[in-house]
C-alpha cells in the first residue's frame, strides 16, 4: 500500500518550508522513524522521519524546492515487515565555499588543538576496506555544517548511527574554542567571489534590513553596579544554589516590563480601514537571543515574569541548549514581546541592537568589568572605589515609546539589580 508523506506543519505559524536535502534514494528501504530528510524553514531545520517501514517509491520535490504545508513530498510503498538497509543519501554537486558562521563561542586565544585532542575517540567507526578514509553515514546537512567548521565526521559518528545536523552543531558548541577552520581556496583572479546566503542569513538580512529602515530607533544606555547581586550570587553558590547572572538579569527585566507595560508592547501598521496603533501585549515573553553556527536564534520564554528564579533559569538552559544542538521548534521562535540580546560572553562591553518586529524594544547586554568608580558615603562623603559594571543599552521603536519612557524602564531595571535584589529573588510570580 502507498503511504504519501507531505510536508510537516512544524509551527503554529508554519506555512511552507525548503527541501533541504534527501537522505533516501529511490528504491531504499526504511524502517518507521528513519531519516528522510531535512527541511528549513524561516527559523529553523528539521527533520522529517518516516511514518512507517517500507520502500521509497517516489521523490517528488527536489532539495532547493520550497513546497507549502500539506503539499506531497515523497510517496513509501508500505510492508509489513521490513529488512531495512542503510539509506544511500544521493550525489550532492559540489559545494561552494561555506558561508562564515557566527562563532557559538569567544575565538580569540584558541589553543590549537587537533580534532583527535579535543574529543574521545568513538566507539565505532566505519571500516575503510583499503580504500582511503572510512565512509561515515551522515546526511548532506551534516556534511556541508562539518566541511563549514572544520569537523572530522569520525570523530562525531556513534555505533553506526547516521550523523545528523544536530550531532554536528552540538560537538561545534562543544569545542567551538578549539576547532581549527578549514582555510578557503584563493579565488582563481583577483575578484572575490560571492557565497550564496543560506536560508537562515537570509532570513536575517531581510528582517534586520526591514527593522532598522522602518523603525525609528532611539538609544539609551546606561551603567548598572552589581556589587550586591554578584554578592547574592557567591553565597548562594557556597550554599550549593548556582544562578546565573542571565537568569537575574532576565528576572529583572521580566518584572521591569510588568512595572512599564508600554515597551511590552509593539507597533500596528495601518491596513485599509483600520488606523495606525499601538498594541500592548499582558503576557511577558522574552525573546533570548542565541549564537548558532551560521546565524543567530531567540527562543522565547515564556510568561517571564510569572516563574520563580529556578523555573526561569532551567527554561533559559533548556532553550539555549536546544538552540545549539538544532531541537528547537519553530514555536519556540515566535510570540516574544521583548528581547535581549547578551554579548558580554564574547568580551563586548556595549552595543547596540537591532529591534525584532513587531515588538518594540529589545535590551544589549555586555560584559561585568571591574572599574573605579566614585562612592558616596551615607554622610555624603565620597571614596574610589572598585565595583562590578555592566553596560545596559535599550533600543526603542520611538513610534511607540519616547525616551522618558524607556528611562524609567532602564531605571526601574537598575533599582532592582542595585538595591531591591529581593525583588528579583522573592518577588511575586503571579498577578500584575
Amino acid at each position: 500500500m502507498e503511504r504519501t508523506v507531505t510536508m510537516p506543519k512544524l509551527g503554529m505559524t508554519m506555512t511552507e518550508g525548503v527541501i533541504v536535502s534527501w537522505a533516501v534514494a529511490i528504491g531504499d528501504v526504511v524502517q518507521k522513524d528513519a531519516l528522510l530528510g531535512e527541511v528549513e524553514t524561516d527559523k529553523v531545520t528539521l527533520e522529517i522521519e518516516a511514518p512507517a517501514a517500507g520502500t521509497i517509491t517516489q521523490l517528488l520535490v527536489q532539495p532547493g524546492d520550497t513546497v507549502p504545508v500539506g503539499d506531497p513530498i515523497v510517496v513509501i510503498e508500505t510492508h509489513v515487515a521490513a529488512t531495512p538497509t542503510p539509506a544511500s543519501p544521493p550525489m550532492q554537486p559540489p559545494l561552494a565555499a561555506a558561508p562564515a558562521a557566527m562563532p557559538v563561542a569567544p575565538a580569540a586565544a584558541a589553543p590549537s588543538f587537533t580534532m583527535a585532542e579535543v574529543a574521545p575517540t568513538p566507539a565505532a567507526v566505519p571500516p575503510t576496506n583499503g580504500h582511503g578514509p572510512p565512509k561515515i553515514p551522515s546526511t548532506p546537512l551534516a556534511r556541508r555544517l562539518a566541511a563549514a567548521h572544520g569537523v572530522d565526521l569520525t570523530v562525531v559518528a556513534r555505533e553506526g548511527m547516521p550523523v545528523r545536523s544536530a550531532a554536528v552543531l552540538a560537538f561545534v558548541a562543544q569545542h567551538a574554542a578549539s576547532l581549527q577552520q578549514p582555510a578557503a581556496a584563493p579565488p582563481d583572479h583577483p575578484d572575490a567571489t560571492i557565497t550564496p546566503l543560506t536560508t537562515m542569513r537570509r532570513i536575517i538580512a531581510e528582517r534586520t534590513a526591514l527593522s532598522f529602515a522602518t523603525v525609528p530607533h532611539i538609544y539609551l544606555d546606561t551603567e548598572v553596579d552589581m556589587s550586591k547581586l554578584e554578592a547574592w550570587r557567591l553565597r548562594e553558590k557556597a550554599r550549593g544554589h548556582a544562578v546565573s547572572a542571565t537568569t537575574l538579569l532576565t528576572r529583572a527585566v521580566a518584572l521591569a516590563l510588568r512595572a512599564h507595560p508600554d515597551l511590552n508592547s509593539g507597533f500596528v501598521a495601518p491596513t485599509d480601514g483600520q488606523a495606525a496603533g499601538v498594541v500592548q501585549w499582558q503576557a511577558v515573553h522574552l525573546s533570548l537571543a542565541v549564537a548558532v553556527p551560521g546565524g543567530l536564534l531567540a527562543p522565547v520564554v515564556r510568561h517571564a515574569d510569572r516563574k520563580s528564579l529556578d523555573e526561569l533559569g532551567q527554561a533559559i538552559q533548556r532553550l539555549a541548549e536546544q538552540a545549539r544542538t538544532g531541537k528547537l521548534k519553530p514555536d519556540d521562535l515566535t510570540g516574544g514581546t521583548f528581547s535581549i540580546s547578551n554579548l558580554g560572553m564574547f568580551g563586548i562591553d556595549t552595543f547596540h541592537a537591532i529591534i525584532s518586529a513587531p515588538q518594540s524594544a529589545i535590551l544589549a547586554v555586555g560584559r561585568i568589568t571591574r572599574q573605579a568608580v566614585v562612592i558616596a558615603d551615607a554622610d555624603g562623603s565620597e571614596s574610589i572605589g572598585i565595583r562590578p559594571l555592566m553596560k545596559l543599552s535599550l533600543s526603542v521603536d520611538h513610534r511607540v515609546a519616547d525616551g522618558a519612557t524607556g528611562a524609567q524602564f532602564l531605571a526601574t531595571l537598575r533599582r532592582y539589580l542595585e538595591d531591591d535584589i529581593a525583588v528579583i529573588v522573592d518577588g511575586p510570580t503571579q498577578g500584575a
